[in-house]
């Protein structure tokens, strides 16, 4: 809404520079508006978004990718005809669905706090010895990895928004 606020008084400002405003008598009343113009363009600056967004959404999509891979590759071994590996397959997705069905789903923050808990899940010497069965630390690995970078990124983004000030646009 902002946004389009701003289009239209860009807009207006446009105009204003095409007519001869000394002739109308409006040239102070222009500055002043185009001057209260670059006031309200850099408080939009949070608004219109962040760079690093995205970065931000492709490591999201990263992190997606190696949890849904690595569900899926479980979800495969819970089939397999060793029962040892099907066994361990039906402990570790049993623990992995306690966190919920589409985790990959979820906003940023909750996704990031229930993967950090799945993970601590994951490291237990127990959960690690049942994921080297089925040959999955380098997944484990990989999603390890994925989610480090997603929350660095995101605190880059949350530290660089916070330089900028909001709320000035009313």
């Amino acid at each position: 809404r902002n946004l389009e606020h701003f289009q239209v008084m860009s807009n207006v400002l446009a105009y204003l520079k095409a007519e001869n405003l000394e002739d109308l008598k409006l040239a102070p009343v222009a500055e002043t508006f185009e001057a209260k113009m670059k006031v309200y363009d850099d408080a939009l600056v949070l608004e219109r978004g962040n760079v690093l967004s995205g970065r931000l959404n492709q490591a999201d999509l990263e992190r997606d990718l190696a949890l849904r891979s690595l569900v899926s590759i479980i979800k495969v071994y819970v089939s397999f005809p060793e029962a040892a590996q099907s066994d361990a397959a039906s402990e570790l997705l049993h623990l992995i669905e306690k966190y919920g069905k589409q985790i990959d789903k979820l906003p940023y923050l909750q996704e990031s706090g229930v993967l950090a808990n799945l993970l601590q899940d994951l490291e237990l010497a127990e959960n690690k010895a049942l994921l080297s069965l089925l040959h999955l630390d380098e997944w484990l690995m990989k999603l390890k990895e994925a989610c480090t970078e997603f929350d660095s990124l995101f605190l880059n983004r949350e530290s660089d928004n916070s330089t900028k000030l909001s709320g000035q646009v009313k």
